[in-house]
């Protein structure tokens, strides 16, 4: 394994360290943009990991500081997430305490995702053009597993569910196939590491 994505997007300087002492090549657990500090995580600590000011392009890691670019051989590679509404991450900041209300301003301003859900294959579309009309160097797509069966997760519950979300997956990609060539993050690592 050269490659790895945390389990609930959490991660941290210690992580880091291990995966380095144990040949990872790539990481690609940030999600740029987005905190995870109020979701239930371990009842000690104060929820997941808070993205909001990480990088939303790939960087090799400075392992006393993940958010930062430094000279470590793991190279993180964020998923795509657009931050279109910048002011928003401040407007949940001041209603951290007044749960419905925060996530009533996230629900009402999302953060757009290379991510399908079985009704953004347009938001993604416009994600995707976003990120060619900005130069970036890659797109980084997410999807469980799970999600590619009906009932096997709640987005996509049936058969049906499931051919629109084969369907739109079939016009993203080839879309991304005019501007991106496909590939894993091992030769992405390769490729990130050649032109530095």
């Amino acid at each position: 394994m050269r490659s790895h994505r945390a389990g609930r997007w959490s991660f941290d300087e210690r992580y880091a360290q291990l995966l380095v002492e144990n040949g990872y090549q790539v990481d690609c657990s940030v999600t740029p943009f987005v905190s995870w500090k109020y979701y239930k995580g371990d009842p000690k600590q104060s929820g997941g990991t808070d993205y909001t000011n990480f990088p939303g392009a790939a960087y090799f890691m400075n392992l006393k500081d993940i958010s930062s670019p430094g000279q470590s051989t793991l190279l993180e590679v964020p998923v795509t997430i657009a931050d279109t509404y910048g002011w928003v991450n401040r407007l949940v900041f001041m209603f951290k305490k007044l749960n419905l209300v925060r996530r009533g301003i996230m629900y009402v301003f999302p953060k757009k995702w290379l991510r399908p859900d079985g009704r953004n294959l347009n938001s993604m579309k416009r994600l995707l053009q976003h990120c060619i009309q900005n130069n970036h160097k890659y797109v980084e797509f997410m999807l469980h597993s799970s999600e590619l069966m009906p009932g096997g997760a709640p987005r996509f519950k049936n058969e049906f569910a499931i051919k629109k979300l084969y369907h739109d997956l079939e016009i993203l990609f080839d879309k991304a196939n005019r501007d991106f060539k496909g590939g894993t993050l091992s030769e992405f690592y390769h490729a990130f590491s050649n032109k530095e």
